[in-house]
């Protein structure tokens, strides 16, 4: 049974702060960028326990082309993932760590 994905309102801030330098860098490539991460919140989606815990209950994927990764949780009652962070590789953990 697949998980449905779903954001915390931080991690939409995350990803309308990307897009929008995305866009700036280069017309549609917030669009590639949203591809991208829609190809993985599908794995998550498919395969949500093959990621890795890397903080509590916390799980890491990481986009292939752009250098940012994607923090989430899961609830097996609600068969649910939650994205926390949408953070680029380089940011310290504590960015994200504060919203666990």
């Amino acid at each position: 049974m697949n998980f449905t994905v779903v954001t915390t309102p931080d991690a939409d801030a995350d990803l309308l702060e990307i897009c929008e330098w995305y866009e700036m860098q280069s017309p549609g490539l917030d669009i590639e960028f949203l591809d991208e991460l829609r190809t993985l919140t599908e794995q998550i989606q498919a395969f949500p326990h093959g990621f890795p815990i890397v903080h509590k209950d916390v799980r890491l994927a990481l986009l292939s082309r752009f250098p940012y990764k994607v923090l989430f949780t899961l609830s097996e009652k609600e068969k649910e993932a939650t994205i926390l962070a949408i953070i680029h590789n380089a940011r310290h953990p504590r960015v994200w760590k504060r919203r666990v």
